[in-house]
């Protein structure tokens, strides 16, 4: 994860370092939504496995199918947990930048 440090010095933080942040968050956010697409196709590809097998009479199989979907499932909740994080953190960047917009103007004047 990403953590947005505040200069302890009182320098100014310079806009491509913002910029390169907030890339790399949406980067970030962009990959664990891929991530999460594919997992939920795995999801309905076990569900669709499992229910051929219990068509087949091979209920062990079927069984297996579904812990494979349970675990995928559990991973895409960690992937939401993470994403949710990702947008948590592009909103104080983005607050920390309009704070320090508003404090370059107040120098100014």
């Amino acid at each position: 994860m990403f953590k947005i440090c505040r200069p302890r010095d009182g320098s100014q933080i310079s806009s491509s370092i913002i910029s390169s942040s907030s890339s790399k968050l949406k980067e970030t956010l962009e990959m664990l939504q891929e991530r999460q697409h594919v997992l939920q196709q795995n999801i309905s590809l076990e569900l669709d496995r499992a229910k051929q097998f219990i068509r087949e009479n091979n209920r062990q199989a079927a069984m297996n199918c579904l812990r494979r979907k349970k675990s995928y499932e559990s991973k895409t909740k960690q992937l939401e947990v993470f994403q949710s994080l990702i947008r948590n953190q592009e909103q104080k960047l983005v607050r920390f930048t309009d704070a320090a917009k508003l404090k370059r103007q107040q120098t100014l004047i």
